[in-house]
């Protein structure tokens, strides 16, 4: 599938998702359809490696988005834990229940087990598909918020080697404004801040109640630990005392 064929298909997900929403108003909370829609690429990729079809995890996905809103998952609650966790459980159930539906319509009885796996590849790339999506949404609120510091911050990752005065080279033709080396290390800085804090927030938002400790071990978890060590200790060190 091309990046086109994969953008269309989030398109028409999101398009059904949202009219879902209007349907079910009351039903289930706005922060939970909010992270819901935020995260629909990873929930369409985690079905496409479930059951190789395009069509069909398509079809999940929407079946997947009223089963949510009607509160049909159980013991898989959205208001436990991390969201994360959730969304990947009651994933792989309709992906199961997929699975089992097609068995039997074949005659296959008794139903065998489901072959587990597809799953186990899906579970593999799962955390990395979601890595990528804070990661993404990260870098676009930078982008939004300055996009002087953003625009210093992606050229430090994709040519690490160059000098200030190399970067102040660039970014003026990017820019189109003139800026000095000086300049440069400030917008570096300020902008590795910003985009920490913009990691903390998105990472926090997947997690009902968060802690110092369950919040590191989350970033922990993805992989992006790296990013927010200093973030997370300037959080710590702002609390009052007790």
């Amino acid at each position: 599938m091309n990046a086109d064929e994969f953008s269309l298909r989030l398109s028409r997900i999101s398009t059904m998702w949202t009219l879902h929403r209007a349907a079910f108003q009351d039903g289930v909370s706005a922060r939970h359809i909010d992270l819901l829609q935020r995260y629909r690429g990873p929930a369409y990729r985690y079905l496409l490696a479930c059951v190789r079809s395009a069509d069909v995890a398509e079809d999940l996905a929407q079946d997947f988005a009223l089963k949510f809103l009607r509160g049909d998952f159980g013991k898989a609650d959205p208001g436990r834990g991390r969201f994360r966790d959730y969304l990947r459980t009651s994933l792989s159930r309709l992906a199961t229940d997929h699975f089992r539906k097609q068995r039997k319509e074949a005659g296959e009885l008794p139903v065998e087990p489901v072959d587990p796996r597809p799953f186990e590849a899906a579970d593999h790339d799962y955390d990395d598909q979601w890595r990528s999506e804070v990661l993404d949404r990260a870098w676009a609120k930078l982008e939004q918020a300055a996009p002087i510091e953003y625009a210093a911050l992606k050229l430090r990752v994709e040519e690490a080697d160059l000098t200030s005065g190399e970067m102040a080279d660039q970014l003026k033709q990017k820019l189109g404004k003139e800026i000095s080396p000086d300049a440069v290390r400030k917008a570096l800085e300020r902008g590795r801040r910003r985009f920490a804090d913009s990691l903390l927030s998105e990472v926090e938002a997947t997690m009902e109640e968060t802690t110092d400790e369950s919040l590191e071990r989350e970033l922990t978890d993805l992989g992006l630990i790296r990013y927010c060590k200093s973030a997370l200790a300037a959080r710590r060190d702002s609390r009052p005392k007790e």
